[in-house]
Parts: structure tokens; C-alpha cells; sequence
């Protein structure tokens, strides 16, 4: 049998403390949007307000992912690593987040039919407050974002880039549009008088979050279910198996044990079987953390033997 670990789990410290700041941050700028968005009476505002919240929510599983891998990286009872506890605390908030968003729609066509007077100054005010931070938070985290996908290019792979960061990159720029998209309602109502134009954006909020959260649930999904689609991925590890002597692949596992990191193990059987080769070639693909091949050596006459009893 042969069993080795191709790569290793990147350091979090640095990252970890570019996801604080900018939780910490959101989270602030949640509470104001929330706030002013009940007093003042703006859908728009509000539901800029709770996608904020939510992806404050993403940045704390994140932390908490990060804390439990640091805390729990080196234990032996964790068998496969500790690469699904953020994608668990993902896939939960997925769930939340769609029982909001469900929430948010029912309250948007409430508001369609009872219009209610809005507080259009104040509520613009946070609006672009909350504007300019999202666009700070997405420089703080930009950095980061660019540097990985050098790294990546790089190193010819991207086991070492950080998807939690790029996933926290791409919460600030959506928390930018629904922004965007609040001042845009709230100034066509103070100046217009679309005062409809503000549940109906709290519906566009709505129907962003439920888009982002199925999608969040369909990928976490699929990593706990040890699910592999690519089935390109499969039929290449197959074509390299079948050289070096080994005459069947008898089984044959890819899976994914955290969002970038999947897991190689296989049985195949023949004779004079090189391992080496095997080894390099998987190694070269760069799509494995770890690969076990276990190998049943099988002579002619037992081979024999073997077709006959099948």
C-alpha cells in the first residue's frame, strides 16, 4: 500500500486578522443599517442592513473554522483533518439565510400595499456610509484576494490559496451592490416620489441572499455528502492508474475533506506494478492532498484462477 500527504495546510494567522477587522467592521456597519432602516422606515435600507448581517454571520463561521483548525489541526480523532467544520457552519447558515430572505420578501410586498412614510434624508445618509465602508473592507481584503491568485499562478495550483478570504472578498462586493442599489431607491423616492421603488429593492435584497444561500447550501452540501462531480478528474486518475504494469483499477475514491483540499484512494492489481511512476504523475496534477493506492500484486496462474471463479 502506498500512503502519503502531498500537501500541507497553509498558516491562517495573518488572514485571520484581515477577517476580524472586516467582521468587525460589517458588524458595526449591520447594526447602524438595521437601526436606522426600522426608525426611518426604508425596506431598502433594512435589507442592505440584513445582507450585511449575513455576511457578518459568514465572517464569524469563518473565524470559528479557522479557530477549530489551529485548536484541532494535529488531532489524531479528526481522520481526515478538520477541513469540513467551516463548510458545516456554511451549509447551517444557509439554511438561516433563506428563512430570512423569505421573511424579508413577505415584509417588501406588505410594504408594496401599505406604503409607509419614509425617513428618505437619514435613511440615504447610513446608506452611503455603509457605501464607502464596504469599498474600504474590499481594499483591506483586496490585497489578500490578489496575492492568492498570484500564489496560484505560481505555483501551478491552488491549494494554497485561502477561500475563505476570497469568499469574504466577494461578501463585501455583493454588501456594495445592495448599497448601491439602496441609494438609488431612496434618492428616486426623495426626488420622484417612487416610494414603491424601496420594498421593491428590499425584494431584490431578498431574492440576492436567497440566490447566494442556495449556492452556499448546493456546494457545502455536496462536500459533506463526500460528493465528486468531476467526473474529468476521474477518468484522468483512471488513465494514469492503468500504467505501470497495473492491469485493473478495482476501486476508485476522489473526495473533497474542505473546500480546497480532496482526498486520492484507490485499489488496483496486477503484476511487476511500478509505484513510483503512479505516485509522480498523481503528484504532478496537483489536485490531491493526500493519496493512498493500495496494490494487490497478482500472478499468472492465481489470475487464472480468478477469471475462472468469476
Amino acid at each position: 500500500m502506498l500512503c502519503e500527504t502531498v500537501h500541507t495546510i497553509p498558516d491562517n494567522r495573518r488572514n485571520k486578522r484581515r477577517t476580524i477587522l472586516v467582521m468587525t467592521i460589517t458588524a458595526v456597519t449591520m447594526a447602524a443599517e438595521i437601526t436606522v432602516g426600522l426608525l426611518s422606515g426604508s425596506m431598502a435600507l433594512l435589507s442592505d442592513g440584513i445582507h450585511t448581517g449575513t455576511h457578518t454571520l459568514a465572517f464569524l463561521f469563518t473565524l470559528i473554522a479557522y479557530a477549530f483548525a489551529e485548536r484541532h489541526g494535529k488531532n489524531k480523532g479528526f481522520t481526515f483533518g478538520t477541513g469540513k467544520v467551516g463548510v458545516l457552519a456554511g451549509y447551517t447558515s444557509a439554511i438561516a439565510l433563506m428563512i430570512t430572505a423569505a421573511i424579508m420578501v413577505k415584509e417588501s410586498i406588505h410594504r408594496l400595499i401599505h406604503p409607509t412614510d419614509i425617513l428618505f434624508r437619514d435613511a440615504l445618509i447610513v446608506s452611503v456610509i455603509g457605501l464607502t465602508i464596504n469599498i474600504f473592507c474590499a481594499v483591506i481584503l483586496s490585497d489578500n484576494h490578489n496575492h492568492g491568485h498570484h500564489d496560484d499562478h505560481k505555483d501551478g495550483h491552488g491549494h494554497h490559496h485561502d477561500h475563505n478570504l476570497r469568499a469574504a472578498y466577494l461578501h463585501v462586493l455583493t454588501d456594495a451592490l445592495t448599497s448601491v442599489l439602496a441609494i438609488i431607491a431612496l434618492l428616486a423616492g426623495m426626488f420622484r416620489g417612487m416610494v414603491w421603488l424601496d420594498p421593491a429593492v428590499g425584494i431584490v435584497g431578498a431574492a440576492v441572499i436567497l440566490h447566494w444561500a442556495m449556492g452556499l447550501l448546493k456546494s457545502t452540501g455536496k462536500i459533506l455528502l463526500d460528493y465528486n462531480e468531476d467526473n474529468d478528474l476521474m477518468d484522468n486518475a483512471k488513465k494514469i492508474l492503468l500504467t505501470g504494469g497495473v492491469e485493473h483499477v478495482r476501486d476508485l475514491h476522489i473526495w473533497r475533506v474542505s473546500p480546497d483540499q480532496r482526498f486520492f484512494m484507490a485499489t488496483v492489481e496486477g503484476d511487476n506494478i511500478d509505484k513510483e511512476p503512479l505516485l509522480k504523475k498523481l503528484r504532478e496534477t496537483n489536485e490531491y492532498c493526500h493519496i493512498t493506492i493500495d496494490i494487490i500484486c497478482v500472478d499468472s496462474t492465481v489470475g487464472l484462477a480468478r477469471n475462472i471463479l468469476d
